[in-house]
């Protein structure tokens, strides 16, 4: 029973939680050694899925924690490099490629100036698609807060990119 439930509701969440390390952590593989512990602790704690009213979010919390954890411990890497985010461009022409590039480029750079808490509240908001009420319990906040902390996000990604397209960079 705990065998199949884990692998029917926890185990199809791997991706998001990978995912949601990697933008905490910007090192893949400190994402994948906190996916592997998140799994390891879940299980551990299989007498508790019972009380949980989301496991989902009980494993995004879990995530964040852990990343939190793992970055505060140890020396924090440099995210790896934007490359590995580039959306597959084949069949564009090179001058598509380019400007597709480096649009994914100034959008990263805009979103590694947020505060942390406005990034992944906009990782979960619009990467995971995650609800508000879940983000709020994710990253236990006040659903007000997690509101306020996407619309500055979105405003600052927003404001950057205007300007950079005002300056023609």
């Amino acid at each position: 029973m705990s065998l199949q439930f884990f692998n029917t509701h926890i185990l199809p969440a791997k991706d998001k939680l990978y995912r949601f390390a990697l933008r905490v952590l910007g090192n893949t593989a400190d994402a994948e050694d906190v996916v592997q512990e998140v799994f390891i602790k879940t299980w551990n704690q299989r007498s508790e899925w019972p009380s949980i009213r989301n496991i989902e979010a009980w494993c995004m919390t879990l995530t964040k924690n852990l990343s939190i954890d793992r970055k505060r411990g140890q020396r924090y890497h440099q995210p790896e490099e934007v490359a590995s985010f580039l959306p597959d461009m084949h069949g564009h022409s090179p001058y598509q490629a380019t400007v597709s590039g480096e649009l994914v480029q100034q959008i990263h750079a805009a979103l590694a100036q947020l505060p942390e808490k406005q990034r992944l509240v906009m990782h979960l908001r619009d990467i995971e698609g995650q609800s508000y009420q879940e983000i709020a319990d994710i990253l236990e906040m006040p659903l007000s807060q997690v509101k306020i902390n996407l619309f500055r996000a979105r405003q600052h990604i927003r404001e950057t990119l205007l300007k950079t397209e005002a300056y023609g960079l």
